[in-house]
């Protein structure tokens, strides 16, 4: 009989997760690190849930703003402790399986100041 490793996060929600951007003003352009994707607010991007991420929202007349997107344990990740015991722990913690993301993430821009004042 072979060996069965339950990973409760990984079957749950995966290891990737769809985050919502948005910006005031929107049509900004945000560039997620390390993964270098690149999406127009608003919008969604596909993350994964293994590592943190830095998100830099860009439009033109304004000063760039960066926000960075912490992953946390999820409370799947526990359900291991009563059906997969260490392995599945180890697995989720492996996958990405383990986390969640912020769900959304909004960021206001704020105009460059030029010396006649505000662009």
């Amino acid at each position: 009989m072979g060996t069965q490793v339950v990973a409760c996060g990984t079957m749950v929600h995966g290891t990737r997760q769809e985050v919502r951007l948005e910006s005031d003003p929107p049509g900004a352009q945000v560039t997620v690190e390390p993964s270098g994707i690149e999406v127009v607010t608003p919008g969604a991007v596909e993350l994964e849930r293994e590592r943190d991420q830095l998100l830099t929202f860009e439009l033109d007349g304004h000063g760039p703003r960066a926000r960075q997107v912490n992953r946390q344990i999820s409370g799947i990740f526990f359900l291991n402790l009563l059906l997969g015991g260490l392995p599945g722990m180890v697995v989720d913690l492996a996958s990405g399986g383990a986390y969640d993301l912020e769900p959304a993430t909004t960021m206001t821009l704020k105009p460059k100041l030029t010396a006649e004042g505000v662009r």
